[in-house]
């Protein structure tokens, strides 16, 4: 028994060394195998693009071409063959490729072994893309599970470096503050985040998004407060975990401002004189070429000036005759490429000739000595100051003011020595020019009543008569009662 159990042994040791020699051996013979006809598939395509996996090769009817990659890169792939039940395609990595070729023949099956990816199983044609999840030696294998049979394979492949294109802005963009727009890029690679910046002649500007969706299209409303250059404006698109992946739009771009229009000129202050030609002024924002220019009056469109005139901020207008008189008017002027965008001016003056009109007094005004009262009146034309008169009877009884503004009134304390009368008046002028004045109606100033004796024609010789007449009656009263 003891000599049976050492024999026992020993076979088994002798059929454990067989299998290590013989399994060693195969490994040999694959690895030589592979080198020689199975690692490259580059090398082993004929002249029409096509591989043959034989069926019995030390591999067991596998072919496999392998390179370094990290995640940094990804494999386009495509095949064509008329053996597709029969074959499976895999990406596997340096252990499991090492696996699958240590394997017997008969045991190597679909899906009996561990494998990083199945590109393919037993369609006739296929293609895809492949992305690495870290560094290794990434190897395209293609295993024949037909027995006794070589299949043909049309293949093509290709190691491409990850990439970000942007497509959307060009650099026929224009665009305009606070308006909202499409960023768009094509990529390559598995990465899923992206980060957008905006640069300026080269330089990094501002951040436009952080951590972004790589779906290759992000909405972007331009910020008020984005610094303006007019161009050189360019968008960089990179990988948010691997700023080695980048793309930067091929051509600068505009932002501006959007369109707007400011009339400076004509303003309040501005009086014009039909006949006479003046420029009207405007400043503006954004790309607006041409702008048309219209006359209102009390808000009401009343004449087009221009249709369409460069926009180079200034314009200059005859102002036509047969127009109102009237301090209502405004210029309004219209990009001609765009309505929406328009600018009307301050209120300002058209006026025949410079006139002055006394509104306050009129015939019903009675004033008294010694209380306060407002002188009041319109002008037309540029008039900055004015000089206000007193007349009685068509003389001039004084001067109230030499020199006023031309703002339509004057509070006027009304001397309380005047006489009363009703034939007063004011007279109003142009300090600039005494030609153009004006006199107010006929009115009244009076005394007050607690100012004396009521103004009665020979009223002092009245009281005379009555304190003569009541000396007389007592003196008669006294000789009577003698």
């Amino acid at each position: 028994m003891r000599y049976k159990s050492k024999f026992i042994r020993f076979f088994l040791l002798i059929i454990i060394g067989i299998l290590i020699v013989d399994i060693s051996l195969d490994l040999l013979v694959l690895r030589n195998t592979a080198n020689s006809k199975n690692e490259g598939i580059t090398s082993i395509k004929s002249s029409d693009g096509t591989i043959t996996i034989y069926d019995y090769t030390p591999a067991g009817g596998v072919a496999a071409q392998g390179n370094i990659r990290n995640e940094h890169k990804y494999f386009e792939w495509s095949i064509s063959t008329i053996y597709g039940p029969g074959l499976t395609f895999y990406m596997m990595n340096n252990t499991e490729l090492f696996d699958l070729v240590a394997l017997a023949k008969p045991s190597r099956t679909r899906g009996n072994f561990a494998y990083t990816a199945l590109l393919s199983d037993e369609e006739a044609s296929a293609s895809g893309t492949f992305y690495p999840p870290y560094l290794d030696t990434w190897w395209f294998v293609m295993v024949n599970h037909y027995t006794g049979i070589n299949c043909s394979v049309a293949f093509t492949d290709s190691w491409n470096d990850d990439f970000i294109t942007v497509d959307e802005p060009t650099n026929s963009r224009s665009w305009e503050v606070n308006t909202d727009h499409y960023i768009n890029w094509t990529w390559g690679g598995d990465f899923a985040h992206v980060d957008i910046n905006l640069y300026h002649d080269g330089n990094f500007l501002r951040n436009i998004a952080t951590n972004a969706q790589n779906n290759g299209s992000y909405f972007w409303r331009i910020p008020a407060d984005i610094s303006l250059f007019d161009d050189l404006y360019q968008v960089n698109i990179s990988n948010t975990d691997f700023d080695g992946t980048w793309g930067i739009s091929d051509s600068y771009f505009e932002i501006t401002e959007k369109p707007s229009i400011n009339v400076t000129r004509p303003s309040t202050s501005n009086s014009w004189k039909m006949g006479t030609t003046h420029f009207i002024n405007w400043t503006s924002t954004g790309i607006i070429t041409d702008v048309k220019i219209e006359l209102f009056k009390d808000d009401v469109f009343k004449l087009e000036i221009n249709s369409s005139t460069p926009n180079d901020g200034h314009f200059s207008w005859t102002i036509p005759s047969g127009l109102d008189d009237s301090t209502q008017y405004q210029i309004k002027l219209i990009d001609v490429s765009n309505s929406l965008t328009f600018d009307f001016s301050d209120y300002f003056e058209i006026y025949i000739s410079h006139s002055l009109t006394i509104t306050n007094p009129d015939s019903e005004s009675v004033w008294e000595t010694g209380a306060s009262q407002y002188i009041n009146w319109t002008s037309t034309g540029l008039i900055s100051n004015v000089m206000i008169e007193l007349y009685n009877n068509d003389i001039l009884v004084m001067e109230i003011t030499p020199n006023t503004p031309n703002d339509g009134e004057y509070f006027w304390a009304i001397p309380s020595g005047l006489d009363r009368s009703d034939q007063y008046q004011i007279k109003i002028s142009d300090v600039s020019d005494p030609s153009v004045y004006d006199f107010s109606d006929y009115f009244e100033i009076m005394r007050p009543a607690s100012a004396g004796p009521p103004e009665i024609p020979g009223y002092n010789l009245y009281i005379l008569i009555g304190i003569i007449s009541v000396i007389s009656v007592i003196l008669v009263k006294k000789r009577i009662l003698k």
